[in-house]
């Protein structure tokens, strides 16, 4: 199994060369913060989705051989009523909870990257992220050739509403003033002009 230590590792290094820029930039340590915890999440969603990853040649064929063939779950309704009847309350909870919860933060988080992300368009690129991701999961279960991960467009709804309820709760606290937003684009005042 490869884990996610080489994901972290590459994450490292390449946040370590954007904070360099940053700082080349000039830019506000607010909008860095937001950055960083911006990277940090998209970094945590791609560890969750994708990490561990089998690739022992002696693992592949012996799940090969049990009969985990890729398959995509395309009636959202039918595939979460069997996870309600027929799982245990942790695995539903784990399943329906965690599938609302992966894309909340990005809800919450795009708002506040910019003034020009609304609640809906962080929802449309909830939901475009969210096919994208069950998209490489059955790319990823065809080349591995078993079902390592099951795609499902149920996970896509759950994904969707996740992400839409993180961009309501950011709009109604910035709408109650108790939220600001960054604009990545801006950049702290150069000392030597406001000298002048």
């Amino acid at each position: 199994m490869i884990n996610v230590m080489p994901l972290v590792l590459l994450a490292v290094l390449v946040y370590i060369g954007l904070f360099v820029r940053h700082l080349r930039q000039r830019r506000a340590l607010s909008e860095h913060l937001m950055f960083a915890v911006f990277y940090a999440y998209i970094v945590g969603v791609v560890a969750v989705c994708f990490f561990p990853l089998p690739v022992q040649p002696s693992l592949l064929r012996s799940l090969h051989q049990a009969g985990y063939h890729a398959a995509i779950a395309w009636n959202p309704l039918r595939s979460l009523a069997l996870t309600l009847t027929h799982d245990r309350l942790p695995d539903i909870v784990y399943s329906v909870g965690g599938n609302l919860l992966l894309l909340f933060p990005l809800g919450l988080l795009l708002p506040l990257t910019s003034a020009k992300v609304s609640t809906h368009t962080a929802w449309i690129t909830g939901i475009v992220l969210s096919v994208t991701i069950e998209t490489a999961q059955y790319t990823l279960d065809g080349v591995l050739g078993f079902a390592y991960r099951s795609p499902a467009v149920e996970q896509v709804v759950l994904n969707g509403i996740g992400c839409g309820v993180g961009g309501i709760v950011v709009g109604r606290l910035a709408t109650r003033g108790l939220l600001p937003t960054y604009r990545w684009t801006r950049r702290m005042p150069d000392s030597s002009a406001s000298a002048e």
